[in-house]
């Protein structure tokens, strides 16, 4: 648990409820992204946006930006950074820059979505020009992209690593699958209770999503 600046360690044993302690305290954090690898944790803090390793509470990344969309795979392999236009792919051990993604075919616009897949396999980015572009991780080469009807694309991959979400109308979301690309289904909603789906989460059994819609 992180609360108020301090990460707290406890048992899941109800015998061992009252072991709560203090593990670490970490200082100056504005805002926490996600916990995305066990020694990761993704912040923004009063140097800019930060991911930090926790066995030693300090940066091993820091870019001066906060509005930054960033990503990060189960393992902590691969850390991904939109840049304005373009993406680049960190060492999550070290900080360090592997790759920028080469542009798809009219991989042009403001991005507006990513996400590192679970495996860190791949890289999904959506941008304003009505795509999400598909990046292998190893080499950071497009190998496919998915048209949509939305330009706010928030994309979401499933812990299973089977599904990934995409938004692709002002009140639905489409689920395609990951070996196949293929679309396997479709979500929608009334439209008197919001339109796009601004944010995507999926649980971790990767039966269920959670959408935030304006």
């Amino acid at each position: 648990l992180v609360f108020a600046g301090a990460m707290l360690s406890f048992s899941s044993s109800v015998s061992a409820a009252a072991g709560f302690y203090e593990e670490s305290r970490i200082a100056g954090i504005d805002k926490i992204l996600s916990w995305p690898a066990a020694e990761r944790l993704l912040v923004r803090a009063r140097p800019g946006t930060q991911l930090l390793d926790l066995r030693t509470t300090k940066p091993v990344w820091t870019s001066k930006l906060k509005r930054l969309l960033v990503s990060m795979d189960r393992a902590g392999k691969y850390l991904a950074v939109s840049e304005g236009r373009k993406v680049v792919l960190l060492d999550g051990g070290s900080g360090e820059m592997l790759r920028t993604l080469p542009p798809a075919r009219r991989y042009s616009n403001t991005i507006k979505g990513l996400a590192v897949s679970p495996s860190g396999q791949m890289v999904a980015v959506g941008t304003g020009d009505y795509s999400v572009h598909l990046h292998r991780s190893s080499d950071g080469q497009a190998f496919s992209t998915i048209a949509t009807k939305q330009s706010m694309l928030q994309v979401a991959f499933a812990p299973d690593n089977v599904l990934l979400a995409v938004p692709d109308a002002v009140a639905s979301i489409s689920l395609y699958d990951t070996r196949t690309w293929r679309r396997i289904g479709r979500l929608k909603w009334d439209l008197r209770i919001g339109g796009t789906a601004t944010r995507l989460v999926f649980a971790p059994e990767s039966r269920r999503l959670a959408a935030l819609v304006r």
